[in-house]
């Protein structure tokens, strides 16, 4: 598409910075019941992302019924806007003495095996929790992670997230053109992160998921292979 003009970038930071600086100015468990609320009147609203989501569930789980998939959806969509507000109160709330009163780590176990053996490592999850507070914690935890992410569209957004994401020493490196830096990384020893689950399109390696093809990115096996991680 059309890159976003200058007007709507600022006007979009601008807002975006706002909202942020009114949440973090409540308490952040009354702002996750607010953020539930929100996400249902979205759910309503949003027709597009509310059908998308509906057929996409219900393909990955035939045995629902409609009732049960609406209401995962609906569940999803509350989700999503708590994990916005958790994103704006984590520099604040997540330290090395407070992380344990605000996060729960589940199935950690072996990645922290891997963190600990100080050797190049490949760490995998999906849009699944709260996936950049566990990048914040593992940094905050005082490991060191090289996460790929992809650029948001708005570049004031873009540089203001990845401040947050990069305030206790996790690096960022875009997608795009990062071959080297990724294999520098794995090549000191050090630790890169992915969010696996992103459609890679014609360019993927097509493979069986919840009984359908999907097409994830073959970057990540392909340094496994070649870097012996």
């Amino acid at each position: 598409g059309q890159p976003a003009s200058l007007i709507t970038v600022w006007s979009q930071y601008v807002a975006a910075r706002l909202a942020a600086m009114a949440l973090t100015m409540f308490d952040a468990d009354a702002n996750l019941r607010s953020a539930v609320a929100f996400g249902r009147i979205l759910h309503r609203l949003d027709r597009r992302h509310r059908d998308r989501g509906c057929r996409n569930i219900g393909l990955a789980f035939p045995e629902w019924d409609q009732a049960t998939v609406r209401r995962v959806n609906r569940v999803s969509f509350e989700h999503f806007v708590q994990l916005v507000v958790e994103i704006c109160h984590t520099p604040r709330l997540l330290h090395i003495d407070s992380w344990p009163d605000h996060v729960r780590l589940v199935n950690l176990g072996p990645a922290i095996e891997l963190l600990n053996a100080r050797k190049p490592a490949i760490l995998l999850t999906g849009h699944v929790g709260n996936w950049e507070v566990l990048g914040y914690v593992l940094t905050v935890l005082g490991y060191s992670v090289d996460a790929i992410a992809r650029p948001i569209d708005n570049p004031r957004i873009n540089d203001w997230l990845t401040r947050i994401r990069q305030r206790r020493g996790m690096r960022i490196i875009t997608k795009w053109n990062a071959t080297n830096r990724m294999v520098a990384v794995l090549e000191r020893g050090g630790a890169l992160a992915f969010i696996a689950d992103q459609n890679a399109g014609d360019k993927g390696l097509f493979v069986p998921f919840f009984g359908r093809l999907a097409s994830p990115y073959k970057p990540i096996g392909l340094l496994a292979m070649t870097r012996h991680v």
